[in-house]
């Protein structure tokens, strides 16, 4: 069941957005289980924090997957590149079958084609930079994966000026008991000229 194309209920406050989702008879429909999820969205001093949680409310237990899927614009998809997943195995959906592979470069730069990647446990902080404009990923432990995706070429898909770097748990699927609750978080601070974009423009008016 995809919770992005679910109807739930949004609400908000103070810089602090909240989406929940409960089992339905629809969503039974297409996986019959008893849950909520619950996704916060914070801005708070200059940086974006992402929370997703998933609690069984059922009597049965059952496996889950989840990625967040996050869009960043860029001015241009071929002048950026993502640090933080050199030396990481990942599989190649563009390949048919999907492939295992490696990637050896400690930046990774779109070249010139679609990107599909799925990389397994990435631990570390992962960096988008884009000129002098760079946004810096950290996720928690529970966050095990990593989804790269470009639909390069894709002029109807606008591909020259985003991409989408994902926080995911998919190799190792998550099993929740009855009752019990998973939860994990994200933050993206962003910088420019290596400062933090929120001091981006602002005057230096002395004392």
């Amino acid at each position: 069941m995809r919770a992005r194309v679910s109807s739930g209920s949004w609400t908000a406050a103070s810089g602090k957005g909240v989406f929940e989702l409960r089992d339905s008879a629809e969503s039974r429909e297409i996986w019959d289980k008893q849950f909520q999820a619950r996704y916060e969205v914070e801005l708070k001093g200059g940086v974006m924090n992402l929370q997703f949680r998933v609690q069984n409310t059922g009597w049965e237990s059952f496996d889950f997957t989840c990625a967040l899927h996050t869009y960043f614009a860029v001015s241009d998809i071929d002048k950026c590149s993502i640090s933080g997943l050199g030396g990481k195995s990942y599989l190649d959906k563009t390949q048919s079958p999907a492939a295992n592979a490696e990637q050896t470069e400690a930046e990774f730069k779109v070249q010139g084609a679609p990107v599909e990647r799925i990389y397994a446990d990435v631990t570390g902080p992962v960096t988008l930079h884009d000129g002098d404009k760079k946004v810096v990923i950290k996720a928690d432990s529970k966050w095990q994966d990593v989804v790269l995706w470009s639909p390069y070429g894709n002029d109807a898909m606008g591909y020259k000026n985003f991409i989408c770097i994902e926080n995911a748990v998919i190799n190792k699927p998550v099993t929740l008991k009855a009752g019990e609750m998973w939860y994990a978080s994200v933050t993206y601070a962003p910088y420019v000229d290596s400062m933090p974009a929120w001091t981006a423009g602002v005057a230096d008016d002395g004392p």
